[in-house]
């Protein structure tokens, strides 16, 4: 067992949300639900938008249109490309389950934790971030939506009481927290040629992944042995599920090569080398 759905002492599941919480005013800065902005993020984009930087080599931009707007990958792409579509997948379902817990209000719920707001903005920032990636490589990027089975899924998410939705939500993060980390690392790889093409893949999808590994550790506080439980239970079917709709992590790093990292999940070893120290409870 990992010790991501081990339960904390009930003593320190309100403690550890408190904790939670003062994090995110640090590093987030001043949440507006209604503009959809934190303070914080807003300084950080627009040093991203005063410095952008232009991958040299070449793309094959109608190559990878053609394969975004299709539900079946063409057999011999390369793995720049496979990676380049994976991140234009790889926040589509969290974004249009965040579009959808802004419209039915779920921050502003009576069981609300005053840490929701932060984090549906947080994924909202995301899907920006990921545009951002591809625009590294002039690709201007309309998201599409995710898969019907998973806009089922996570419209029953949005809808359920949160004690109810949140296994599932665990279950979406570790995973995602896993899949954020495989990008990073196989993007300073792929982009090495070109350091401040690599240096600025790097610097987006880490933002990702210390947020991603927070939202874990909050998910956790929330839930004891019950929860957890039903989070193990679900990890593979989210793992499959996630694999069937972005059929590129699979092809880019093996999907046994996912299991074991899912079933291993280190919350200290996937925050290894991150500029910032994500929210991990003691």
């Amino acid at each position: 067992m990992h010790s991501a759905l081990a339960p904390l002492p009930r003593s320190e599941r309100k403690p550890t949300l408190d904790r939670y919480l003062e994090f995110l005013h640090a590093r987030d800065g001043v949440l507006d639900l209604q503009r959809r902005s934190l303070s914080r993020r807003e300084e950080f984009f627009r040093r991203i938008d005063e410095t952008p930087v232009r991958w040299q080599g070449s793309i094959d931009a109608e190559r990878f249109h053609r394969n975004h707007s299709s539900s079946r990958l063409e057999t011999d792409l390369p793995e720049q490309m496979l990676w380049l579509l994976a991140c234009a997948k790889a926040n589509r379902s969290e974004r249009w389950g965040v579009e959808l817990g802004l419209k039915l209000r779920n921050a502003e719920r009576p069981w609300a934790h005053p840490a929701d707001g932060y984090i549906e903005i947080e994924e909202f920032y995301h899907t920006r971030i990921l545009l951002d990636v591809l625009r590294c490589f002039g690709l201007e990027v309309t998201l599409r939506p995710p898969a019907v089975a998973a806009r089922a899924a996570i419209a029953s998410m949005a809808c359920l009481p949160k004690p109810l939705a949140m296994p599932v939500i665990l279950a979406a993060e570790l995973v995602g927290s896993v899949g954020f980390r495989l990008l990073l690392t196989k993007g300073r790889e792929l982009w090495a040629g070109e350091p401040e093409v690599g240096l600025r893949v790097t610097e987006l999808l880490e933002q990702i992944l210390i947020d991603e590994l927070g939202h874990v550790a909050y998910c956790r506080a929330n839930l004891g042995g019950v929860g957890l439980g039903a989070t193990r239970v679900m990890l593979e079917g989210i793992m499959r599920a996630l694999l069937a709709d972005i059929p590129e992590f699979g092809l880019l790093f093996g999907r046994e090569n996912i299991e074991r990292q899912v079933a291993e999940f280190d919350l200290e070893a996937l925050a290894q080398g991150l500029p910032e120290r994500p929210f991990l409870p003691a």
